[in-house]
């Protein structure tokens, strides 16, 4: 196979572990720095790279662009070693730029108690909370949420097609319980979506309509809040109570365990 073939191929061997975003990119990197390189496979050298990643810096981009490209080639020359293609791979001994670790944002109990005093008395905006911050998914994960998905008596839902393609389970308070089950006695529908679209019923809710609801508590609020802040603060109240990040990754479904650590130094 010549080196788009196998590019090619990797994008469908690794379709199951990564997100399809993540593989397009890694796609649209390695097929750069081979352009960069005009070499074949087997003659890129430790050297080859780290030149390409200091042509990156020279340019002006940020090292957060470098260490994602430089991910991308790892991952992609373990894959070729994994494949016999390669007998070593020449970015394993390359290091990753430094870069300064900008910890997470999260919302302070306080500023989560008024965000629920904020929303308390409408069903639908409580229910949104209470589900984005006890289980800590993503805004997506939720509107595609099926009452299938939910099991009451053990209190845990299960995500069919999280991020990555890895499907997983995550808990809910019984708080949560009541404002969801609250929810679903006040809809009038038969879809099997949880959280449905008033106006295109019976498809889910849009995300872009969620996000729009967090905007309009931002104002009222005089604080910043996101759905996306929730799933933070989600993992940065366990990590306080001191919940193993090993579980802690399980619950916000991240792949590598690198991407939950951060929240264990807040």
């Amino acid at each position: 196979m010549n080196e788009k073939q196998i590019i090619e191929q990797f994008k469908v061997d690794y379709q199951y572990r990564l997100s399809d975003g993540v593989l397009q990119k890694y796609q649209t990197v390695v097929t750069r720095f081979l352009l960069y390189t005009g070499k074949k496979l087997g003659d890129i050298k430790s050297k080859d790279i780290r030149d390409w990643m200091g042509n990156w810096l020279d340019q002006g981009y940020k090292p957060g662009t470098v260490y994602n490209n430089l991910s991308g080639l790892k991952t992609f020359f373990t894959y070729c070693v994994e494949e016999g293609l390669l007998d070593k791979s020449p970015a394993q001994d390359v290091r990753f730029p430094k870069m300064e670790e900008k910890l997470p944002r999260y919302l302070t109990k306080e500023q989560l108690a008024r965000l629920r005093t904020l929303t308390e008395g409408k069903v639908l905006d409580r229910a949104i909370v209470e589900v984005l911050y006890t289980t800590g998914i993503r805004v997506v994960e939720m509107v595609n949420m099926k009452r299938e998905d939910i099991n009451w008596d053990e209190r845990f839902i299960t995500i069919p097609e999280a991020k990555g393609k890895t499907e997983r389970i995550v808990m809910f308070t019984r708080e949560c319980a009541e404002y969801l089950q609250l929810h679903l006695k006040t809809t009038c529908h038969d879809s099997p979506y949880v959280f449905v679209s008033p106006l295109n019923s019976p498809k889910p809710y849009a995300t872009d309509s969620i996000r729009h609801r967090f905007e309009g508590y931002s104002k009222q609020l005089g604080f910043k809040i996101t759905p996306h802040l929730l799933r933070h603060t989600f993992a940065a109240h366990l990590a306080q109570k001191n919940m193993p990040v090993e579980h802690i990754q399980q619950l916000l479904g991240h792949s590598s365990l690198d991407t939950t650590r951060i929240y264990a130094r807040l």
